[in-house]
């Protein structure tokens, strides 16, 4: 084997492993973005919780929850690669948890318009609201459940 020969492997064998380094590298960048996505998402639904149940400030609800339906996009695309079935079953959970804080926007917007019109608004739209809320942590509480456990263990040594 002459020099060249091995000098050429050596520096084959140290390109695979600076790629594989750099794709664990990239995927663990994604994974902190993941989580301060996810993280900064539940300080918004305790916000949401806090403002419907104790200040009744529809206003901030609408802001935490618009805070909320903007990271939706940026969790589908920062989500740990998942096989197909997995991915099918995430993507319908990112669907509802976007479908539900939309319509919660909505109806926040209605009642913080009613609330600016110094009226009382009907406790129907209240509880409606307070249900989309409760999906909206459904749909999170399902999801976590049913892969987080697994992308911690893919993650583990």
């Amino acid at each position: 084997m002459s020099w060249s020969h091995l000098a050429k492997c050596s520096l084959a064998m140290l390109w695979i492993f600076l790629s594989i380094q750099a794709s664990c590298w990239a995927q663990h960048e994604r994974d902190i973005a993941f989580e301060k996505t996810m993280g900064d998402n539940y300080v918004k639904a305790l916000n949401i919780l806090d403002n419907m149940l104790l200040g009744q400030d529809y206003k901030m609800v609408e802001e935490s929850a618009t805070a909320i339906l903007q990271h939706v996009d940026e969790v589908n695309s920062l989500s740990p690669s998942l096989e197909p079935p997995e991915r099918q079953w995430f993507q319908l959970y990112v669907n509802q948890l976007k479908w539900n804080t939309e319509q919660l926007i909505s109806f926040a917007q209605e009642i913080h318009k009613i609330q600016q019109s110094q009226q009382r608004p009907p406790s129907h739209t209240q509880v409606l609201a307070a249900q989309q809320f409760g999906h909206m942590i459904t749909t999170c509480v399902s999801c976590h459940s049913q892969f987080l456990g697994a992308l911690k263990k893919r993650a583990a040594p």
